[in-house]
């Protein structure tokens, strides 16, 4: 065999579901040979991975990485950063933007601009208005197609039954996965609304009274009758409670295409975690009882669950500390995702293919992404090594992202990304940036 780029030797290698002791070759950014010595070629730099478990870079399916007008929170360079740093090779951008991304200019804006700062490999949704059905049936380089049934951050919003059929269609036209954020505007409309009369300003535990699981659970239920209707494939973002398991699980009997997420926020945090003081923890959906916790954990473990997504959301400290109303929802964890899982690892709560199932094969899966969620020969040679003996203590004033802290500040974590490797070219060492590789994904 001709001489290679580069070999990754020495570490355990997760290939085909188990862990083998290997080398891996790397040409042109791709797998070219998975082998024990004497089986591989020569090659121009050789990568000690001894001591390391060796897993496909992970892949964030819901990333807020604002920029355009949102700067000040965030920018592809720094959310990139921040996803290098936690072992993630590939981000999938939310539309959300200020100005939104609901048109075909928009989408190739933002991917232009994602070309010139991410140094990680992207894509890119398009939102749904429920009103521009004809920009989301061409968008074919859109990544997937988001539709926010409830309000949150920014202006996107479908809240009709006509506007969600028109989406639901519009993506099945384009051949991409519906996203939905479900949450029911009318339930939280009413509440907002209950708590406002009451004339004082209410402390950071009322977000999960107003946006309750009853708010969840009547989203998840109309997306799901429209998708039986419609046909299409459906995706049910950030799922936080056992109500919304529930109604996933009898659509799922009853032959509706639907996968779900879960943030790590909705399994190491619950609505005891507020404290009473400070709306750092406000996010949508909001942080839900112990008992759905342990319910997400179950179904998590069990496989009901198909992916783990940060839904990254960052904003400064000085937002999330402003009274209750004007404090904005969402917080960072594009950092932290990986860190957490691989610490249940440790701890005895996952098993590590399950880890890679979650944040690897099934994202590439679900999105129809490319050669990637996988170690195998012809696939991109993203690429992260695990350090079990090492140990992380989270401080947000640490953290890449340009919102310097973190919902799990002081938390120690074990199991380190040490080195990640985007098609072969290490952009992150020890928590360094070290290079940019940085190419949007190819979707199926």
């Amino acid at each position: 065999m001709r001489k290679v780029d580069l070999i990754v030797e020495g570490g355990r290698i997760l290939h085909e579901g188990t862990f083998v002791d290997a080398s891996i070759a790397v040409d042109d950014g791709r797998i070219v040979k998975i082998a024990r010595k004497p089986g591989l070629p020569k090659a121009d730099e050789r990568v000690d991975a001894a001591g390391m478990y060796v897993i496909p870079g992970a892949i964030d399916v819901h990333v807020h990485v604002r920029d355009l007008s949102q700067k000040r929170s965030e920018d592809w360079r720094s959310a990139s950063e921040a996803a290098a740093a936690g072992g993630v090779t590939t981000i999938l951008a939310m539309p959300n933007t200020s100005p939104p991304i609901t048109t075909l200019t928009a989408l190739n804006e933002y991917r232009k601009l994602a070309a010139k700062k991410s140094i990680v490999d992207y894509g890119v949704f398009i939102g749904a208005t429920g009103r521009n059905g004809g920009e989301i049936a061409q968008a074919k380089d859109a990544c997937g197609v988001k539709v926010y049934m409830g309000s949150t951050t920014g202006e996107l919003l479908v809240n009709s039954d006509e506007g969600l059929s028109s989406s639901f269609a519009s993506a099945n036209e384009a051949g991409k996965l519906a996203c939905v954020h479900a949450e029911d505007e009318g339930r939280i409309r009413r509440r907002v609304a209950a708590v406002k009369r009451k004339g004082r300003e209410p402390s950071p535990e009322i977000h999960s009274v107003i946006r309750d699981v009853e708010c969840a659970r009547l989203a998840v239920e109309k997306a799901v009758k429209c998708a039986r209707v419609v046909g299409n494939r459906l995706h049910v973002c950030h799922v936080s409670s056992k109500a919304e398991l529930a109604v996933i699980s009898e659509a799922r009997k009853g032959g509706v295409p639907v996968s779900c997420e879960v943030a790590p926020h909705h399994l190491f945090l619950s609505e005891k975690d507020y404290g009473g003081s400070s709306n750092r923890l406000k996010v949508n959906p909001p942080l839900r009882s112990r008992a759905d916790v342990s319910t997400l954990w179950g179904a998590l473990q069990g496989g009901f669950i198909d992916c783990v997504a940060s839904d990254h959301a960052p904003h400064p400290a000085s937002e999330k500390d402003d009274e209750y109303w004007e404090a904005p929802a969402g917080f960072p964890g594009l950092e932290t995702m990986l860190p957490l899982l691989l610490d249940s690892v440790v701890k005895g709560m996952l098993e590590l293919p399950h880890v890679v199932r979650l944040v690897g094969g099934n994202p590439a899966r679900l999105f129809g992404i490319k050669n990637k969620g996988a170690i195998a020969e012809g696939y991109d040679a993203d690429l992260v090594l695990v350090d079990f003996k090492g140990e992380w203590r989270v401080r947000g004033d640490g953290l890449k992202t340009k919102c310097g802290w973190s919902p799990f500040e002081g938390r120690t974590l074990r199991g380190v990304p040490h080195r990640t490797m985007v098609r072969g070219k290490t952009v992150c060492l020890d928590g360094q940036i070290t290079a940019n590789a940085s190419r949007e994904a190819s979707f199926a």
